[in-house]
C-alpha cells in the first residue's frame, strides 16, 4: 500500500480537534512511507497546502443526493490504493467511489443511537422516515467496506457495526508527542498550593463542570482552574474563559493534575479517547477521568490515573490523596507513549494493509 486518499466532510480550516487529528495522522503516515492526500468538503475553501484538496460544502440534501464530480474525479485521478473515510453518512459520491476503491471507515460516534435520540425528541412522521432512511443507507454503505475502525472498543463492537465480511479494529485517538513537550513540574507538596486544571467548552453538560465545582467546594486546600468556561471566581475556583494556547499553557504549567470529562454518561457513553486528555498526558500530567479511556483498557496499577464514578457520591478524600500523591509525578516516556501517534498510527496502517490484501 503506497497511497491513501483521506476523505471527510468537516471544516478543518478552523484548526479544531478533528483538524489536528487529521494532520497528525497524515504526518505520521507520510513518515512511514505512505503518500497521502486529504479530500475534504468545507464551508469556505482556503489554501491549506499541497496535502489538502478542499471543496465547497453543498447543502445537506445536495451533499447526499448529487454527485460531487470535481471531488470524485480528483480522487480517481489520485489513484489511491485505499480510501480512508471519516464516516459521515451515505452519499452518492461515496457510494460511487466505493465501487472503484477499497474503503476503510473510521467511526467516531454511535451515530445510529444519536439518530434514534433525534427521532424520539422530534416524534414526527418526517423524523421516522428520516431515521429509517438513515438506518437503511448506513447499513448499505458500511456493508461494502473493507474495514471499520472505531475510536473506542464500545463503538467498534456495536451490534450495528458487526457486518459480514467486514474486518473491525479499535484504535484510540493519538497525539504527536514531539509537538507537546513535557511541561509538568515536580512540586514539593508543602512548597505551594497545588492546582487542578480543566479545559473545555461552555454549555457541554457531559464535561461535568458541576463535579469540578463540587471538588473545589469540598477541597479548599487546592486551586481549581477552568479554561474555556465562564463563571464567577471563588476563593479557590478560577474561571478563565477562552484562552489561546500560549495563555492557557501558562495556567497549566502551574498545576499538578488535569481533569478530563466527568459526565460522559449523560450522553450514554462510558468509554472515550478525547484529544484534550492526550495533550494532558503528552505534557506530563497525571489525570482524573469520569470514564474508561480506550488507550488504557486492560492496564492496571497506573498511579497517575484516577477514574471516578460520578454517578455515585464523590469520594473527596480519595481524590485529595490522588492529587497530593501526584504532586511530584511527571509521566515517563513509557506512559506518554501509550498515546503516541507513532505507535498507534503504525498499528492502524498495519490493519489498513491487511484489509487491502483481503
Amino acid at each position: 500500500m503506497n497511497r491513501i486518499a483521506y476523505l471527510l466532510s468537516h471544516d478543518i480550516t478552523k484548526g479544531d480537534g478533528v483538524a489536528k487529528k487529521v494532520a497528525t495522522q497524515i504526518t505520521e503516515w507520510k513518515n512511514q512511507g505512505v503518500e497521502v492526500k486529504v479530500f475534504c468538503l468545507v464551508p469556505t475553501v482556503k489554501n491549506m497546502g499541497e496535502d489538502y484538496c478542499l471543496y465547497p460544502m453543498p447543502g445537506p440534501l445536495a451533499a447526499r443526493l448529487t454527485l460531487n464530480s470535481h471531488l470524485f474525479e480528483d480522487i480517481v485521478n489520485f489513484k489511491p490504493d485505499v480510501v480512508y473515510y471519516r464516516y459521515d453518512t451515505w452519499s452518492v459520491t461515496v457510494a460511487k467511489l466505493k465501487k472503484r476503491f477499497k474503503f476503510i471507515a473510521e467511526l467516531n460516534t454511535d451515530d445510529l443511537a444519536e439518530s434514534k435520540l433525534l427521532l424520539l425528541k422530534e416524534k414526527s412522521f418526517k423524523a421516522l422516515l428520516r431515521y429509517c432512511a438513515f438506518k437503511m443507507l448506513r447499513k448499505r454503505l458500511l456493508s461494502g467496506m473493507s474495514g471499520l475502525i472505531g475510536v473506542t472498543n464500545e463503538i467498534t463492537h456495536l451490534k450495528s457495526n458487526n457486518l459480514p465480511n467486514v474486518k473491525r479494529c479499535c484504535f484510540p485517538n493519538s497525539i504527536d508527542l514531539e509537538k507537546y513537550p513535557v511541561i509538568k513540574q515536580s512540586i514539593a507538596i508543602d512548597s505551594t498550593r497545588l492546582g487542578v486544571f480543566f479545559i473545555g467548552s461552555p454549555n457541554q453538560d457531559w464535561h461535568g463542570v458541576d463535579f469540578i465545582e463540587q471538588m473545589a467546594k469540598n477541597m479548599p486546600m487546592f486551586d481549581f482552574h477552568l479554561v474555556g468556561i465562564e463563571g464567577n471566581n471563588k476563593d479557590n475556583l478560577f474561571y478563565h474563559g477562552f484562552l489561546n494556547a500560549e495563555q492557557y499553557l501558562k495556567v497549566l504549567a502551574k498545576c499538578t493534575v488535569c481533569v478530563g470529562s466527568l459526565a460522559l454518561y449523560r450522553n450514554n457513553l462510558f468509554e472515550a479517547s478525547p484529544l484534550k486528555v492526550r495533550e494532558y498526558l503528552a505534557y506530563g500530567f497525571p489525570i482524573i477521568l469520569g470514564y474508561r479511556d480506550t488507550a488504557f483498557e486492560g492496564l492496571k496499577n497506573l498511579s497517575w490515573l484516577l477514574t471516578i464514578d460520578t454517578q455515585k457520591k464523590l469520594d473527596f478524600l480519595d481524590i485529595e490523596r490522588f492529587i497530593r500523591s501526584n504532586a511530584s509525578t511527571v509521566l515517563s516516556d513509557k506512559h506518554r507513549n501509550l498515546v503516541s501517534s507513532k505507535s498507534i498510527e503504525s498499528k492502524r496502517l498495519h490493519f489498513i494493509r491487511s484489509c487491502q490484501r483481503d
